[in-house]
């Protein structure tokens, strides 16, 4: 199930005539090998911490890049989204 998640996902980024129909205008331009390393699918990539960069997070905007890439950031946000998880899960 989860590799047929991303198999559907992929699709807009490395077949071009999916993303004319789902509204990419620069799809089908990666590969299928180059999107599994740089999604980190298979351990690839392993000097960035995050699935994006600071620049092409739109989530993380309101922090500055140095707190952004700061390593005690990424591991209080691993555990917030554990704690956030078990509580939704298990607890409320």
């Amino acid at each position: 199930m989860i590799i047929g998640f991303q198999i559907i996902i992929i699709l807009p980024f490395t077949y071009q005539a999916v993303a004319d129909m789902t509204g990419f205008k620069y799809g089908g331009g990666t590969g299928w090998w180059d999107y599994l390393i740089l999604s980190k699918f298979l351990g690839g990539d392993s000097e960035r911490q995050y699935g994006s960069t600071y620049g092409n997070s739109i989530y993380w905007k309101f922090i500055n890049e140095k707190t952004y890439l700061a390593p005690w950031f990424a591991s209080t946000l691993k555990k917030g989204m554990i704690f956030v998880n078990l509580y939704y899960f298990f607890f409320r």
